[in-house]
């Protein structure tokens, strides 16, 4: 706690929202390397290839499944992908990793479906029915992207904070989750960066890598000097 402001919180849900103190998190100054856009546990592939599956809550579904259709996927197969899982006792607010424009909005999910473990027995995707946020962006270094907010679980609101129709600067506030766990999955295009060694090491054993706001989390293809950060946790799913 001694990261985060120091306020009386008035409720639960006011505490899940808690923000850091000003300064306690910083962004790289090197333009090339990506900061990570929220505090979570990191998945990380190179490329994404046809028939690529994302372990996200549990399940594993598709890109074009995750946003929305192949019309948005399309540009983003062979190019690669940051999963980012955040669990209750994280800082739930995401952040710009560059600077950059809101190139198009979607918003899916409706009525909020229960999580009970009896209905995942029956329907497997039942949680991507639940609200999701996706914004395609274009970037000043790491070209466009594909950032997808995903509730699952008591997250039934994705607040976006920052306007769609301004551009953004690194490290700004891009969004809030209110309460319960959620995941934020980020696509580029081939050939335009590569998540960092670590990350892609851990996981293809399976291991996620629990990463602070703003660490380096992947670098721009023109980085040679693409290694891992040193993640001060990893954690095995």
């Amino acid at each position: 706690m001694r990261d985060f402001e120091p306020v009386i919180y008035r409720s639960y849900a006011e505490f899940f929202k808690r923000r850091f103190r000003p300064g306690a998190r910083s962004f790289p100054s090197t333009p090339t390397e990506m900061g990570s856009f929220a505090e979570a546990r990191y998945f990380g592939w190179e490329q994404l290839g046809a028939g690529q599956n994302f372990p996200i809550k549990g399940h594993s579904l598709k890109p074009d499944l995750i946003l929305g259709n192949n019309e948005r996927a399309e540009p983003f197969w062979g190019g690669p992908v940051l999963l980012a899982r955040l669990s209750p006792v994280d800082y739930h607010h995401v952040h710009y990793f560059d600077g950059g424009k809101t190139l198009s909005s979607h918003r899916i999910g409706g009525r909020l479906w229960t999580v009970h473990w009896k209905a995942l027995q029956n329907k497997d995707d039942i949680i991507f029915r639940n609200e999701r946020n996706i914004n395609l962006v274009e970037t000043q270094n790491f070209g466009k992207l594909a950032i997808v907010e995903v509730g699952a679980m008591t997250v039934g609101r994705i607040i976006q904070v920052h306007s769609l129709d301004q551009s953004f600067c690194r490290g700004e506030e891009k969004s809030v989750f209110d309460f319960g766990g959620s995941a934020v999955v980020v696509f580029g295009e081939p050939g335009r960066w590569r998540p960092c060694d670590d990350i892609l090491m851990h996981t293809r054993k399976g291991i996620e890598t629990l990463v602070q706001l703003g660490d380096t989390v992947a670098r721009a293809s023109n980085d040679e000097q693409n290694v891992g950060v040193g993640a001060e946790v990893a954690n095995v799913v």
